[in-house]
């Protein structure tokens, strides 16, 4: 039997593997192969015959992926599949082996669930700047995503900081450390965040990017204008991270700065903007898209977006949305 099993994984027999690992020991043995080379095809096919208590072991390998070119469609599918259905009751005949890492990977989890429990945020880097109690707690959310491999929107109103918890972040993480920044803005707004961190973190260099012209930086700052007509300078660098200001720019998928935007190859990207919708849902998929490709799919893939809406069903989410709006800030 266990000859049979062995000779069906190698060979990806898949009905088979079905079979075996509707029983606790060849599917605990199934996820430790899993595990020690990620088989995507094998996983894409099997994952909905796979026990659900074994889901939270997955949720910070398929994170990391999704920001990988080479495996981001299926790790994205996967994901969203995986997330809804995590069960945080552990079947009681896994072995106790199992149920340790089970147990352990729902503790990291809990912050995914509870914003309660994201951990403190200590800043590595010298800094003049005050920090108020809300700007510390973006932060630790920042930090929040940064380890938990993710993407996201930083949705605070105009004039609440959101330069400032970005910076403090990045400078933080950037310190000692050979990593890059690139900041992409309005072209207003290129001299201000130049300004802020010559201001508040003064150990660093900033370089607001002029074409044909490589000097040494630690964060490099560019308009949208500049990005868009000069995005071969910008597309071979691996950044560290990519921050999209007044991203909502961002929101029409069907433009040439967008198609340009999705080529950058960086370890997380970070959207800000006090209007995540600007004018429908659809702006919030396009944006969506760049931080987790495919997990929402495109606009016609979303039942909703595709057929009639009855004012009670406009009226309920326009009231969701205001609920949103007054939080101090969203996971994405």
């Amino acid at each position: 039997m266990k000859f049979l099993y062995e000779e069906s994984y190698e060979k990806k027999s898949i009905l088979i593997l079905k079979g075996f690992i509707s029983k606790i020991n060849f599917l605990e043995d199934f996820i430790e192969k899993l595990f020690s080379d990620f088989d995507f095809l094998i996983l894409e096919q099997l994952i909905e015959n796979i026990d659900h208590s074994f889901y939270p072991l997955f949720v910070k390998p398929l994170l990391k992926q999704i920001s990988l070119s080479e495996n981001q469609k299926i790790a994205s599918k996967l994901f969203s599949f995986i997330i809804p259905k995590l069960n945080f009751r552990i079947n009681s005949y896994i072995s106790e082996k199992w149920k340790l890492k089970i147990i352990e990977q729902k503790k990291d989890l809990e912050s995914l669930l509870d914003s309660n429990k994201i951990a403190n945020y200590t800043i590595k880097c010298p800094t003049v700047a005050v920090l108020r109690k809300y700007q510390s707690d973006g932060i630790k959310w920042i930090n929040f995503l940064y380890k938990f491999g993710l993407n996201g929107i930083l949705a605070d109103d105009m004039g609440l900081g959101k330069t400032m918890q970005v910076l403090t972040f990045l400078c933080s993480e950037i310190y000692n450390t050979d990593r890059k920044a690139l900041i992409i803005c309005p072209s207003s707004l290129t001299g201000h965040w130049e300004y802020e961190i010559l201001k508040f973190f003064p150990n660093f260099k900033p370089l607001c990017y002029k074409k044909n012209k490589k000097l040494d930086f630690d964060l490099l700052i560019t308009s949208y204008d500049s990005f868009r007509n000069d995005y071969c300078n910008f597309i071979d660098e691996d950044w560290f991270y990519v921050i999209f200001d007044e991203g909502h720019i961002l929101r029409n998928s069907n433009t040439l700065l967008y198609q340009r935007i999705s080529k950058i190859k960086s370890s997380r990207r970070l959207i800000l903007t006090g209007t995540p919708i600007h004018n429908s849902v659809e702006d919030l998929v396009s944006l969506f898209n760049l931080l987790m490709p495919n997990y929402l799919g495109n606009v016609k893939d979303i039942p909703y977006m595709n057929s009639k809406m009855s004012d009670s069903e406009i009226h309920e989410i326009h009231n969701q949305l205001e609920i949103l709006n007054k939080k101090h800030f969203h996971l994405y």
